[in-house]
């Protein structure tokens, strides 16, 4: 059966920014927020495919039902789409619901079900992105069909993006062109945030999460002398160097570890090794190696802190032991913290019963924060079956998800 009938498209610009108004479309309808997670499920996103197969069933979807819906590209691939509802004249101080399209690789042979398939059983919806963070999507998009035709006094937006996966590529081009906050210059509204509050519905069981570690990474690159390997004692072994590099990141890592959040003391930041890459054959003596590091930073840090931890303790590492380094800074992605006083913080601890808490990886809460906006990470399903085989969202959750953000949007914004 073919979900879309017909197609055309026509551009629109406004204000510097170029998107697609996307006509009404004869569609398939969802009956729930499970009946559209399995349809979300079954388009392959993988962060390599891009988002454009999910956007493509999303946009005229979420257009016939009366967002205002724009498609913003960001790759041959992948695009961020932003559907908002409520009055134009409501521009600022509203709540945004945010979630990422694309999936981790998954190989179907380590599976107990088909991983487009969106098996249900034993209470469970299980899938690629069941959980991380398809179903959540869903869950969102059922609860905002409550209220369109509804006037909301706050805006309110669904907020889709690429490549959180591989980087949060999606949230950052989002941040880079500003794709929130629209208002001109001239309006009252021109430097108060779009969105006062946002949901990030990454899985966390239904539990709130005011803050979680930021993620950098460094490589450092060893340089050695190169020979024959019957003359090692001619040579310099760049391998040999990395591992000299590799115990002395063991002790910075330890040293790390003791550095601890102000109010989640199970918070730290952390060091990993992760890549040692060196030599051409075993007997050439390798004259280059990689040590490709990843780190997780405490909220607030200044940018670069525990790079340039790495970067002293490398460097200095060198220039005792006579070998030449190169670092390479690839990225710094802060982490977030909201205050526990925030109004949607004490509005999900009230709802569920649960404390706000904290958790170490990473998601666009980061990118939100930097908008002035009051993230909270919250969403069904559980991070432990997140990027794993079988992951899984519990059909309870879920739907119990669905009501929460319904009552988000109705204290926020109506």
């Amino acid at each position: 059966m073919s979900e879309i009938e017909h197609h055309s498209y026509s551009l629109k610009i406004n204000l510097n920014k170029i998107y697609i108004i996307v006509p009404s479309f004869k569609l398939m309808s969802y009956k729930s927020a499970v009946d559209l997670t399995q349809r979300l499920m079954s388009i392959d996103s993988v962060s390599a495919k891009g988002n454009m197969g999910v956007t493509r069933l999303l946009a005229p979807y979420l257009t016939d039902l009366g967002f205002h819906v724009e498609r913003h590209p960001i790759s041959h691939a992948g695009e961020v789409l932003i559907a908002r509802l409520g009055s134009q004249t409501a521009w600022s101080h509203g709540l945004a619901f945010v979630g990422h399209l694309d999936t981790v690789p998954y190989n179907p042979e380590q599976w107990d079900y088909p991983p487009l398939a969106g098996v249900i059983g034993s209470g469970r919806l299980y899938g690629i992105g069941a959980t991380d963070m398809k179903g959540p999507i869903a869950a969102m998009i059922f609860a905002a069909k409550r209220f369109v035709g509804d006037t909301l006094r706050k805006p309110f937006a669904i907020v889709l993006t690429d490549g959180e996966e591989i980087g949060h590529t999606g949230a950052k081009y989002m941040l880079a062109h500003r794709l929130l906050n629209p208002h001109v210059a001239d309006t009252p509204e021109a430097n108060t945030p779009e969105f006062k509050y946002a949901v990030v519905g990454e899985p966390t069981s239904l539990s709130p999460i005011r803050a979680h570690l930021g993620i950098g990474e460094t490589d450092i690159i060893v340089y050695g002398r190169g020979g024959h390997g019957s003359e090692t004692h001619l040579g310099d072994n760049a391998n040999e160097r990395a591992a000299e590099v590799i115990l002395a990141l063991k002790a910075l890592r330890i040293e790390l570890q003791a550095e601890r959040h102000k109010t989640f003391e199970h918070l730290y930041p952390g060091l990993n090794t992760g890549i040692l890459q060196g030599g051409t054959a075993k007997n050439v003596i390798p004259e280059e190696a990689l040590v490709g590091t990843q780190f997780r930073i405490l909220p607030g840090y200044e940018y670069g802190y525990v790079h340039m931890r790495i970067a002293k303790v490398v460097e200095e590492l060198a220039a005792k032991n006579g070998f030449r380094v190169r670092l390479n800074h690839l990225r710094d992605d802060p982490g977030f913290e909201t205050s526990a006083d925030s109004e949607l913080i004490r509005f999900l601890e009230g709802r569920t019963g649960k404390p706000s808490s904290a958790v170490k990886y990473s998601t666009e809460a980061a990118e939100m924060a930097k908008l002035d906006t009051e993230p909270v990470v919250f969403g069904p399903g559980s991070i432990n079956v997140a990027h794993k085989p079988n992951e899984f969202v519990p059909l309870e959750e879920l739907l119990q998800g669905e009501e929460i953000y319904a009552d988000a949007i109705r204290t926020f914004c109506k």
